[in-house]
């Protein structure tokens, strides 16, 4: 699966619209005297923090590369690379896209896809091209955040690069858990099973689950489990668990969203039933919109 990063920062009060991004170049040869291209790649921010994006809405990229030497530059590539919940569209001569969730519901669900790498024959001393490309964002998109995508020409050994931001809406998720019966007697060590779900809308993070076994019983070793109120210790038997998973956790409608995992029961003594199953997912300033569904009764029965 793939991960993409966006950085956690927070648009200031003073943004203005349509920040033009610092300009990237390949440095000049030392020998002035010998013609040569120089590629630059300038690229705006997609809206501001006052004019956040959401579900529905698009962007049109403004964006171009250049050749600001005294040669023409030939077989150049370039990538536009985007974070998940956008969709990149544009032209498909010359252009070859990458879908990293070919099984998502699509409609308002937007995966994709989020990259494409393109082709420029060539590029006269002051030619530009524009990229004409258009930023759709889908409903699973997590926010308030701010977000940023890139643009990279290869050259050689090196490259010239820039990025570009938006910011989203504030969204909400669902995140719930299941439990099924666990089935095991006095003296027996059972299976318990638990899966967290995320409804969406929104992305997120994690999740997160906190188990606390039953009356009678205790919490064997697991993977990706630790003993709650330890830094990531496994005791031989423990009352509660923390367990930690994927740190994208996106919607059902990606193709994924679900996560299963089996921690062992010793049962020592008959069961209580005072086990809980909690979990929750991350969702940067978002919120949970259904928490009744976060926490799952454990029942132990023969």
């Amino acid at each position: 699966m793939r991960r993409t990063e966006s950085a956690l920062v927070r648009g200031g009060a003073g943004a203005v619209a349509i920040l033009a991004a610092t300009l990237l170049t390949v440095p000049s040869p030392a020998h002035a005297a010998d013609p040569q291209p120089n590629i630059v790649v300038t690229a705006a921010d997609l809206n501001t923090p006052g004019t956040r994006v959401g579900g529905g809405d698009s962007r049109p990229l403004q964006a171009e590369i250049r050749n600001d030497g005294d040669a023409p530059a030939t077989g150049l590539t370039y990538t536009i690379s985007l974070t998940d919940g956008t969709r990149l569209s544009g032209p498909s001569e010359g252009c070859t896209y990458t879908d990293y969730w070919p099984d998502d519901d699509g409609g308002p669900w937007v995966y994709g896809p989020s990259e494409a790498t393109c082709t420029i024959d060539s590029l006269a001393p002051g030619e530009s091209v524009p990229l004409p490309f258009t930023v759709s964002f889908g409903r699973n998109m997590w926010g308030p955040d701010q977000f940023y995508g890139y643009i990279f020409v290869p050259l050689g050994d090196d490259q010239v690069s820039d990025d570009f931001s938006w910011w989203s809406k504030r969204n909400t998720h669902d995140v719930a858990v299941t439990v099924p019966t666990v089935r095991g007697s006095v003296g027996q060590t059972a299976d318990l099973t638990f899966t967290v779900v995320n409804y969406g809308p929104s992305d997120g993070g994690g999740p997160d689950v906190l188990v606390t076994a039953p009356k009678g019983t205790a919490l064997l070793p697991t993977e990706w489990c630790w003993t709650e109120g330890t830094p990531h210790e496994q005791r031989p038997e423990s009352r509660q668990v923390r367990c930690n998973f994927e740190s994208f956790f996106p919607t059902v409608h990606s193709g994924y969203g679900r996560v299963s995992h089996t921690i062992p029961l010793k049962i020592k003594a008959r069961p209580g039933q005072n086990g809980r199953v909690y979990a929750e997912g991350d969702i940067v300033d978002g919120t949970e919109s259904r928490p009744a569904n976060n926490t799952a009764r454990i029942i132990v029965r023969p």
